[in-house]
């Protein structure tokens, strides 16, 4: 670089190492922000058009459709986006961004000089190339889909499945007969293992008996059909979203069908699915882009504009729901309605009341509830889960690499060393 170049990036970065001397870095925004505009702001569009005036956005994925479920609901997101806004958005989509012949930062480069408005970039594994291009392209707005992350240039979004997960816990606990309910599990990053206890709060709730046996399927060398067939259970908790192209058709909470054959042996098969949380991207994107057309981006209401902004929605805004079954008893459906209107209405939450974890610890605050930031970091499992979570030393390559890269965009050693630095100086 020429001392002009360091200069400009130095300058452009400076707040984010400014962000990690602050003890809490991340603003968390629980609800959508309800969209209100001055007097100034109408009249104004009503000048310029402002609403009607065109984006460019993109959409950047890790893999693809046809070989990702994660992908795919996101796709759902983005073709909702474009029946709702149509010839407002021009929309681009980048597929398989690690297997191009161009590296992620020269495709992410080449969308803001493309004149990209907005640019998601829906995996974890891309946040340090988003964070990189947010400082070079700062008229390009970027964001990640992640969860606690403390990057001041660019914003993060997830949702708390966790919700639905307790709802598909509740059920789970009343349904099973054996009380031996398996949880198939991805990657034990943040999110997912607050959804694990969510999902072990809710059996819990209505069967103290009952236990949770926990399986990572991203695991070296595990076998999570045999895993299945040795657990013991009645219930299984598994992958919540559709895969096109896959074979594989189970999902959310099934029964796990005991089946004898000819020769007297006993094997398990899938069931009827009994719940399916979901994922409803296209309320989150919608919203996002509104507030880019309406101007209210830079106006998000109780947060500290010194802190990096991450999006973390649930039921109550629509990006989760839970889908059940017609066939299960109305008693176990107006029970799972009548807690998903308290979680909406914020009058009960999944993690109130008594909570300990394996080792006997007691996890809730003086008041009965988990604080927001040990939700989002939670590192620990209840006592009515059988299982661990994994090192990483014993997880597939693309597993370990997805959770070094989250471990290191908010307590790496290295972000430690350069917090105490900055603050020294």
């Amino acid at each position: 670089m020429t001392d002009e170049t360091l200069e400009k990036n130095v300058r452009g970065m400076w707040e984010a190492f400014v962000l990690l001397t602050k003890n809490e870095p991340v603003a968390i925004q629980m609800q959508p922000d309800e969209e209100k505009k001055s007097v100034v702001g109408r009249v104004t569009d009503a000048i310029t058009g402002a609403e009607r005036r065109h984006l460019k956005i993109a959409f950047v994925h890790d893999k693809d459709r046809y070989t990702s479920g994660w992908t795919y609901a996101h796709e759902l997101g983005k073709e909702d986006l474009q029946k709702t806004f149509g010839d407002q958005l021009e929309i681009v989509t980048v597929d398989n961004i690690f297997n191009r012949d161009q590296t992620p930062e020269e495709v992410l480069k080449e969308l803001a000089e493309s004149g990209c408005n907005c640019v998601f970039t829906t995996t974890p594994r891309l946040i340090h190339e988003t964070q990189k291009a947010a400082v070079e392209y700062p008229d390009t707005k970027f964001l990640n889909c992640s969860l606690n992350m403390a990057f001041s240039h660019i914003r993060t979004y997830y949702g708390r499945m966790y919700e639905a997960k307790f709802l598909c816990g509740l059920i789970a606990g009343v349904m099973t007969e054996k009380n031996v309910i398996a949880y198939v599990a991805d990657y034990p990053i943040a999110g997912v293992i607050s959804s694990i206890n969510a999902f072990a709060r809710g059996v819990e709730l209505v069967n103290p008996k009952a236990k949770i046996k926990l399986y990572w399927s991203t695991r070296k060398g595990i076998d999570i059909p045999e895993e299945l067939q040795k657990s013991g259970a009645d219930l299984v908790s598994s992958q919540d979203m559709l895969t096109p192209g896959t074979a594989l058709r189970n999902f959310g909470l099934y029964r796990l069908d005991e089946i004898r054959g000819e020769d007297g042996e006993t094997s398990f098969e899938a069931g009827d699915e009994l719940a399916l949380p979901l994922w409803n991207w296209g309320k989150f994107y919608e919203r996002i882009i509104r507030s880019i057309l309406s101007g209210s981006w830079n106006e998000l209401s109780n947060l500290d504009e010194a802190h990096a902004v991450n999006y973390w929605w649930g039921l109550a805004s629509g990006v989760i729901d839970i889908a059940v079954s017609d066939d299960l008893p109305e008693g176990i459906k107006t029970m799972t309605g009548f807690y998903k209107k308290a979680i909406m209405r914020r009058s009960f939450a999944p993690f109130e009341g008594y909570l300990t974890d394996q080792a006997g610890n007691h996890r809730s605050e003086s008041d009965g509830y988990i604080a927001t930031a040990d939700i989002v970091k939670m590192d620990w499992l209840l006592d009515n889960i059988i299982g661990e979570i994994p090192d990483n030393e014993t997880l597939g390559d693309a597993a370990r690499n997805l959770v070094e890269t989250t471990d290191e965009g908010n307590t790496s050693e290295g972000v430690k060393i350069l917090k105490s630095q900055i603050e020294r100086s």
